[in-house]
């Protein structure tokens, strides 16, 4: 939590330099790119198919490979659905 204020924190006071300056986009890429290499850093768990973490790299690879080659090989569906048209139109605004 700490790290994340200060971050932020961080982030806020670079754009408020850039802002005195009078470079909004300068300061406003320069801290799109620092949060896009935090967050690219950040791993994301990896869950076996028992709902078991995954530790190993080389592990979470094969299991993100094995799930998608699972769900993008799916035989297709036995039954189409029907699908029926509203009566009316709804305007959303």
């Amino acid at each position: 939590m700490k790290d994340k204020k200060e971050f932020f924190n961080t982030l806020e006071g670079n754009a408020e330099r850039a802002t005195g300056q009078g470079n909004i986009k300068k300061g406003y890429m320069k801290d799109l790119e620092e949060w896009q290499e935090k967050e690219s850093r950040q791993s994301k768990p990896v869950n076996s198919k028992e709902g078991l973490p995954v530790t190993s790299e080389q592990k979470q690879r094969i299991r993100l490979v094995g799930h998608f080659r699972d769900i993008l090989n799916r035989p297709p569906p036995t039954q189409i659905p029907k699908i029926t048209y509203a009566d009316d139109i709804c305007l959303l605004s």
